[in-house]
């Protein structure tokens, strides 16, 4: 028989669904740490929260691994909350908002997307409304002329199929970035982004990150700013998660933006 409690929790008729969720976290609290119950924790977990996505599940399985990673990512994750990432299932319009985020702050990125909306009169971005705009279109609406120069000529190989992003999900993640950065104008960091933000994958680490970079030296206490090295180790035992651990290091930098603001 199947339990629907994802529906509306304050109809008269599911006054029992706050007593059963108090039970069932209970038992997970009790039972969160011990590898042998992990698999009556997840289907606990699923009957708690209805029909949850396989995404979701996912979720929850890094955000328990990472709480037992160190003493830095509970800290990060009880300060930020639930992970709320999202994909951009349109992988045309993710690189092109990638290529304009190289090395611009977050709102000049964002106000430059906006005016590209506005230019290609839609927010589904498509090859095929992308290559009738100019390099000088792009370059009206604040978008630098190298990169604009990237962005058609991403434009270009999706068009003449140098470059497949309907299939490309099929591969592996080194495949991916080795096909993404022959690109010109993408980069291992773009390759990451991509991998992390459209095709969703779990265990990707940008450690060319100036964001996370920050956020590492900040919450583990560095004297400087880690190398490569020194990121990778910290990150290795967040494993197969990193991708969620970076986002968490993200968050934790805007966390600490918004506590400034107020």
């Amino acid at each position: 028989m199947v339990v629907d409690m994802g529906g509306n929790t304050n109809h008269p008729d599911n006054d029992w669904i706050p007593g059963v969720f108090e039970t069932i976290t209970s038992i997970v609290n009790l039972i969160q740490y011990d590898a042998r119950y992990r698999f009556l924790i997840d289907n606990l977990m699923v009957l708690k929260h209805g029909f949850m996505t396989k995404r979701s599940i996912q979720l929850n399985k890094a955000i328990r691994h990472l709480k037992t990673c160190d003493d830095v990512m509970p800290q990060l994750i009880a300060t930020a909350g639930p992970c709320t990432i999202r994909t951009d299932r349109n992988r045309f319009r993710m690189l092109v908002r990638s290529i304009i985020g190289q090395q611009l702050s977050t709102h000049a990125a964002r106000t430059i997307r906006k005016r590209l909306d506005v230019l290609l009169q839609s927010t589904d971005y498509q090859p095929e409304k992308m290559i009738v705009s100019t390099l000088e279109d792009l370059q009206e609406i604040g978008i630098s002329r190298q990169k604009g120069a990237y962005i058609l000529g991403l434009t270009r190989a999706i068009l003449d199929k140098q470059l497949q992003l309907s299939n490309i999900g099929r591969f592996k993640d080194e495949t991916i970035i080795t096909q993404l950065t022959q690109i010109r104008g993408i980069g291992r960091w773009t390759a990451h982004m991509f991998l992390i933000f459209s095709l969703g994958r779990l265990d990707v680490f940008p450690d060319g990150d100036l964001g996370i970079n920050n956020s590492i030296r900040k919450h583990y206490h560095l004297v400087s700013k880690p190398d490569r090295q020194t990121m990778e180790q910290i990150a290795r035992p967040w494993q197969p998660f990193r991708s969620i651990g970076a986002w968490y290091c993200w968050r934790s930098l805007d966390f600490q933006l918004e506590t400034v603001r107020k």
